[in-house]
């Protein structure tokens, strides 16, 4: 694995978790991750634009990296990513959070 592949991608596995865990705080508390155990999501009425932007800064940040890294971990990293971005996405389209009553 280079230094560089790796600089290019580990910035962007942090921003995606980081953003995973401010609007899905149950998740990072499962994911072990601190400071969310006494979160719930956000339910005001910007949450899922709030998202939608952050996901879409996101998307717009890993394909902005040209081509894919030649190591098979930021490899990976990347194509993970990629869909992990789209399917969130995808999920604020099709299954809004404000149309569930249980959100």
């Amino acid at each position: 694995m280079t230094a560089a592949e790796r600089r290019s991608v580990d910035p962007l596995v942090g921003a995606f978790l980081a953003q995973h865990a401010e609007f899905h705080p149950v998740d990072a508390t499962f994911m072990g991750l601190g400071g969310y155990d006494d979160r719930l999501p956000r339910a005001d009425s910007t949450a899922e634009a709030d998202e939608r932007v952050a996901l879409a800064d996101l998307a717009g940040r890993l394909e902005a990296l040209e081509g894919e890294p030649l190591e098979v971990g930021p490899r990976l990293d990347l194509r993970y990513l990629r869909a992990q971005t789209a399917i969130a996405l995808a999920n604020l389209a099709a299954r809004p959070h404000l149309g569930n009553p249980s959100w």
